[in-house]
């Protein structure tokens, strides 16, 4: 390629320029194309534009651009870093020392075209603002009125005071002369909360009954769907309601507001006398203002949820706070129900309990209703039937229950439930029952009930645990007697009990002979029978009430209240210590015998000390004489 001199026109050197032969090829490149597309002269300079930037530039493309003015088109370009550009490529000839060359004039559109997409999204989103904002001024004619909603939603947490600034305020500005709101539910009715207007024959038509959803047709049940009614002419309804065309009802609008199943209502809106159609910017008004009761309902549905849910966990700490009392379970039970009524939707709540063959309600609830709770054969009852299979039983239609009993249904019990506690033929169960209709028991309800359940079983388990593990610590494992721990505990309560009441203490210290020798020649096991067997000798020879321990090793003590000092009765109990040996021989230990020492309080001492001393002493006297008289005949000493 022939080198050429070229100098671009200096007017033009501010936007991206190229000079091209007739093969595309750059002649010159000037530096603001050097900035715009990242490529020095040095490379930029002999490379065909098309292949350079990426743009689709034959040379037949050229050629046709010459016989043109100056052709322009958009065309992408890419530049060094990669990055595209929308480029307005013009193209025009450019006569040079008898060669025809051509001038190409790149300029980037690119932040052009990224101004104009913003630009069309903001005039887009202007335009869609000043749609709503069409719509807000053509539905809110007075903006005071939105400024006056929007701080009432957020000065009142209650609907009530909400809607009767509300009515107030709308009333006027939609031409109303009598508006409402009323609260409710499509099933049982509504009733108005909040009024503005004079209209007493409309407020008594309200008050005096519910209003209900398709009872004419301005009422339609489509309201439920939260599809308002606008009725410009009501009298020429094929279904009106008399009271209200004796108020002069000539036009209504009905608008609902909230959900059905929560907090639900209906901003009704009345004029008299003549009809009169409702415009569109009064319809918005109408539906605006259900809007912020709508929000209302939904924050007060969420601040009542979640009351109900702080009283729901607070009742499962109280009741679970429960389990680890001191108290029996019937108590626990009784405490349990008292806990749950506070928050439960139940008119009478109480403690349902097995006695043999009979199942008797417990009153344990202050309860503002009342039920018998005379005794029934539990064959007929459907609380054994619930405690018997161990499952909650939940009765909606209790009139409808093969089992219901006629004593509830005479006092108008219409809905059961029998959650049982405790199993078995002294089981427990709550008994919660509902007077009004169409009642059931929700699921907050079912698993507050079974809740507690579970935590009454919990502390009936460990009522039984410490009940095992106060028996262990008080028990001798071998013998099944109460052991020095027993002992110690015992006999300080009985000589307290004695002191208060004056009746005489004796206490046995027993020393069994014999152990040592079985354990060295027959071994343990026939020791451990030993000591079994002279325990179980003892339980059948002593007295009903009197408590027998193993101390420890072969030695025993009994702890005999009621008994005096008389020499007749330590005669008696040393005779009954001695038929226990007798029965203990006879059961296959024929040298068994026993030393035993007897002290009386009060008699001896009247110090818990001292008596276990001097019991012990004559123990030890009474085994010091049995040594020597085994000693005599051959001299073999035994212990």
């Amino acid at each position: 390629m022939a080198k050429i001199d070229l100098e671009l026109p200096e007017a033009e050197l501010l936007e991206p320029m190229a000079m091209l032969d007739e093969h595309s090829r750059v002649l010159t490149w000037n530096p603001a194309a050097q900035r715009a597309f990242g490529y020095s002269p040095a490379e930029a300079l002999g490379q065909p534009l098309g292949q350079l930037l990426g743009v689709n530039l034959s040379a037949e493309q050229l050629c046709a651009a010459a016989s043109e003015a100056e052709a322009s088109r958009a065309v992408e370009a890419r530049s060094a870093d990669g990055q595209i550009h929308l480029l307005e490529l013009s193209l025009r000839t450019y006569p040079k020392d008898g060669q025809t060359l051509y001038l190409a004039c790149l300029r980037d559109q690119t932040p052009l075209h990224r101004a104009q997409q913003e630009l069309k999204a903001l005039q887009a989103e202007a335009e869609r603002l000043a749609a709503q904002r069409t719509t807000l001024e053509a539905s809110l004619r007075e903006s005071a009125y939105l400024a006056a909603l929007t701080g009432t939603l957020e000065r009142y947490e209650d609907l009530q005071p909400l809607a009767g600034e509300v009515v107030r305020r709308l009333r006027p500005l939609v031409g109303a002369d009598w508006i409402t709101v009323l609260l409710g539910n499509p099933k049982e009715g509504f009733q108005p909360v909040a009024f503005d207007g004079y209209a007493p024959e409309l407020l008594r038509s309200f008050t005096e009954r519910s209003a209900l959803l398709g009872q004419d047709d301005a009422l339609t049940l489509e309201l439920a769907q939260a599809q308002p009614q606008f009725i410009d002419d009501y009298r020429g309804l094929t279904r009106t309601y008399p009271a209200h065309l004796a108020a002069g009802v000539a036009s209504v609008a009905w608008v609902p507001f909230g959900r059905p199943e929560q907090e639900f209502g209906l901003l009704g809106a009345f004029r008299l006398g003549t009809p009169r159609p409702w415009r569109l910017e009064e319809q918005g008004l109408l539906e605006v203002t259900a809007d912020a009761l709508s929000i209302s309902a939904q924050r007060v549905t969420r601040a009542r949820q979640l009351r109900e849910a702080a009283q729901y966990s607070e009742v499962l700490l109280q009741i679970s706070r429960l389990t680890e009392t001191a108290l029996e379970v019937e108590e626990v039970a009784a405490e349990v129900i008292r806990t749950i009524a506070n928050v439960a939707d139940v008119d009478w709540i109480g403690l349902a309990v097995v006695r043999g063959n009979s199942v008797g309600l417990r009153k344990v609830w202050d309860s503002p209703m009342s039920i018998p709770t005379a005794d029934m054969h539990k064959e007929i009852s459907p609380v054994w039937e619930a405690i018997e299979a161990g499952n909650p039983v939940y009765i909606d239609d209790y009139p409808g229950h093969p089992r219901a009993m006629a004593a509830l249904l005479e006092v108008g019990v219409q809905t059961v439930a029998i959650v049982p506690l405790t199993l078995g033929e002294r089981g427990m169960a709550i008994f919660a029952a509902k007077f009004g209709p169409d009642r059931p028991w929700t699921r907050k309800d079912r698993s507050l009930f079974e809740a507690a359940a579970r935590s009454v079983r919990t502390a009936q388990e460990h009522r039984d645990y410490l009940r095992a593990v106060e028996a262990a610590a008080f028990t001798d494992a071998l013998t099944g007697l109460g052991n020095r721990r027993a002992f110690d505990r015992d006999l300080d309560a009985a000589l307290n009990s004695a002191r208060r009441h004056g009746y005489p203490v004796s206490l046995l210290m027993l020393d069994l002979d014999g152990l040592k020798q079985i354990n060295d020649t027959q071994g343990h096991e026939r020791g451990d029978a030993l000591l079994r067997g002279f325990a179980r000798a003892l339980h059948s020879t002593l007295r009903r009430e009197d408590r027998i321990y193993r101390l420890g090793g072969d030695e025993y003590a009994a702890i005999l209240e009621h008994t005096p000092s008389r020499q007749s009765t330590l005669v008696a109990i040393r005779a009954r210590v001695d038929q226990a040996i007798t029965m203990l021989r006879s059961d296959g230990f024929p040298e068994a015998d026993v030393s035993a020492g007897l002290a009386a309080y009060p008699a001896d001492t009247t110090d818990l000390q001292g008596l276990v001393r001097l019991a012990d002493e004559r123990m030890y006297e009474e085994k010091a004489l049995h040594r020597a008289r085994r000693a005599r005949p051959n001299g073999d000493e035994r212990g």
